[in-house]
């Protein structure tokens, strides 16, 4: 069979070879998306999976937390997937709480990182287990290590 070499056929082929490039291209970045700030296990032969966090079908236990004098009321917790933490600034300075080490974050399921107000309390359900550092990104001194059972 001798190869097709029309305009027709040459632009049937450009359109299928883009169709083909642009779904991988998605597919790819999609897993990339997905991947992101989640946990991954990789097998021997380099393929990986992507673990997403289960949603909390029922609450858990709720810990309160103090900031104040640059400082978490306490340097390490312990909670269980599913459990609250309510976070409450008691001082006149905000904080700008992240997860991660400081300049290296990494995102936290159903968190976003923002600014805590003076005087002003924010919560968070902890739904992926595993060991956390949880920091004030203005100043270095306010760390706490979170595990999340």
């Amino acid at each position: 069979m001798e190869a097709d070499p029309s305009p027709s056929s040459l632009k049937a082929f450009a359109i299928n070879f883009s169709v083909i490039v642009v779904v991988l291209g998605g597919v790819a970045g999609a897993v990339m998306l997905l991947g992101r700030g989640n946990a991954q296990s990789a097998s021997s032969d380099g393929a990986f999976a992507v673990t997403v966090p289960a949603k909390c079908t029922s609450k858990g236990m709720q810990h309160q937390l103090q900031l104040s004098k640059d400082a978490f009321s306490q340097d390490s917790l312990t909670v269980e997937r599913c459990d609250t933490i309510v976070i409450e600034n008691n001082d006149t300075l905000s904080y700008d709480l992240n997860f991660g080490k400081h300049d290296k974050h990494i995102a936290y399921p159903g968190y976003r990182p923002s600014t805590l107000a003076p005087y002003k309390s924010v919560t968070i359900t902890v739904v992926e287990v595993g060991e956390f550092e949880l920091h004030d990104h203005f100043r270095d001194n306010a760390e706490l290590q979170l595990t999340v059972l």
